[in-house]
């Protein structure tokens, strides 16, 4: 690839890339073997971070927070230093999914983007762990003392308060 091109590529393997000028290659969910950059050029290496969040009791958490910080030095990747560089929001399985840079490849050298910190928190229950990313990952993160099904119960007899309390005020 030269001149300025920009190409993504997801999901695939690379055996050799050549790349020069100013063109950008986005390579996520995939290997490569050999690349050589040249003058401008860059490629920006990602894999993808499964999240599980789950309560004391191994049940899925849908609506916790995922929080991703950014590593030292890691700005231009993905975001700024120690500032949350990407929230998402499980799903009703409790996972979730984000795309976090491995590193930054330039005429110049490799730039790992280093250890991320990972948080998830729902309610007032939070956990946090750290990863490198340096291949496709799944995590785990558990709240102890939180159980989905007594707040299910609680909730449940919450709506059904308030039908009782709506039917009552109709003529």
């Amino acid at each position: 690839m030269f001149s300025s091109s920009n190409v993504t590529v997801s999901n695939s393997h690379l055996r050799i890339v050549y790349l020069g000028d100013t063109a950008q290659l986005w390579l996520e969910n995939t290997a490569i073997k050999y690349c050589n950059v040249y003058d401008q050029a860059q490629t920006l290496v990602h894999w993808l971070l499964d999240v599980h969040v789950v309560e004391w009791a191994g049940d899925d958490v849908p609506c916790a927070d995922v929080e991703v910080m950014c590593p030292e030095g890691a700005n231009g990747m993905n975001g700024t230093n120690g500032r949350p560089t990407k929230t998402v929001v499980t799903g009703v399985d409790g996972w979730a999914r984000l795309t976090l840079a491995e590193k930054l490849l330039t005429a110049t050298g490799e730039y790992p983007a280093g250890v991320y910190t990972v948080r998830a928190g729902y309610g007032g229950y939070s956990e946090t762990t750290t990863v490198n990313m340096t291949e496709n990952k799944r995590i785990q993160l558990g709240f102890k003392g939180l159980s989905i099904q007594e707040s299910g119960s609680l909730l449940l007899a919450l709506l059904s308060a308030v039908t009782l309390l709506v039917g009552r005020q109709r003529p």
